[in-house]
């Protein structure tokens, strides 16, 4: 299996020339890059803050650039999203606009100027389409839609394509292009002991902590969603009910508005009488930068996911 470091790819002028090539043939066209990262040579006009806090007022002086851009292109590296806030009412009467944002979540820790652990929630509030790429070509595919989107990512090694992946070569690929949810149950994850759904980039961890769970003769089922708020399925809402017990994975702050929003969702698929349990990083325990420590020190590694599930099966 293939893989690579999507943050570290997306920081490549590899990147900047491969997604000119990936959207030639689709209505797409970022004609402005506005980013705290820079390429050489790159082919479209960047706007670049030199990572200093002090220097978003050059943002603020480019109104006009992103005024007339018709799909502009915001990669966010060390800044965090409330850099954009001179704008947003910019990107809100735009029909077309799309944010990356590099190490987010977690990861923000040691990367950005300040972390971020809200982001769902901020950028909810704005209308955009929240998504988290599955692998390289989910989020090929992601950049080749005309919508307000906003795009997660992590500091992890993700595979190039999940279809490679060892454990899930029976994947089609084909099913990958208008992704939105994937039944690991469908390919042996599965259980009538609780439900684990996490969002795309928790892919790996997710099908990582199965392992450790079934270890300990619990049987559980997995559903991957590309975003949060996608519709459930029939067999993700019928699993529920047997199981009644529903874990969803999510690196965000465990916000009472994330709780809401989730419980309204169930309540939207007559799940009312299900257990349910939002896993989050415990961010109150990180002491360190380091990424190769922040997922275990917050209890956010499989062996310590799985700990967690098992004490509520």
């Amino acid at each position: 299996m293939s893989s690579l470091f999507l943050t570290e790819y997306i920081k490549s002028n590899m990147f900047i020339q491969n997604l000119r090539k990936e959207v030639a043939d689709r209505d797409v066209n970022f004609d402005l890059i506005v980013s705290d990262l820079n390429y050489n040579d790159c082919p479209i006009l960047c706007i670049n803050p030199d990572n200093k806090p002090e220097n978003v007022s050059l943002l603020d002086a480019r109104k006009d650039a992103i005024s007339v851009s018709k799909h502009p292109l915001i990669i966010l590296n060390e800044l965090n999203l409330s850099f954009l806030e001179p704008i947003f009412e910019l990107l809100n009467k735009k029909d077309y606009a799309t944010i990356i944002n590099i190490h987010a979540w977690l990861w923000s820790y040691g990367k950005k100027i300040s972390p971020e652990t809200n982001d769902l929630d901020y950028v909810r509030k704005l209308n955009f389409h929240s998504f988290e790429p599955i692998d390289l070509e989910n989020m090929r595919n992601i950049f080749k839609q005309n919508q307000r989107q906003y795009i997660r990512l992590l500091h992890k090694e993700m595979p190039d394509a999940i279809f490679d992946v060892d454990e899930l070569w029976i994947i089609d690929a084909s099913m990958l292009e208008n992704l939105d949810s994937i039944s690991l149950k469908t390919y042996g994850f599965a259980g009538n002991d609780g439900v684990i759904l996490a969002t795309g980039s928790l892919f790996a961890t997710a099908i990582q902590t199965w392992e450790i769970i079934q270890n300990h003769n619990k049987q559980i089922s997995i559903f991957v969603l590309q975003k949060l708020n996608s519709d459930w399925t029939e067999e993700m809402i019928e699993n529920i009910k047997n199981s009644k017990k529903l874990f969803i994975l999510v690196d965000h702050d465990n916000s009472e508005e994330l709780r809401k929003r989730v419980e309204n969702w169930m309540k939207n698929y007559w799940l009312s009488d299900v257990e349910l349990s939002i896993i989050c990083p415990k961010y109150e325990r990180l002491t360190t930068i380091l990424n190769e420590y922040q997922e275990e020190q917050s209890d956010f590694d499989p062996e310590k996911l799985a700990q967690r599930i098992i004490s509520k099966l």
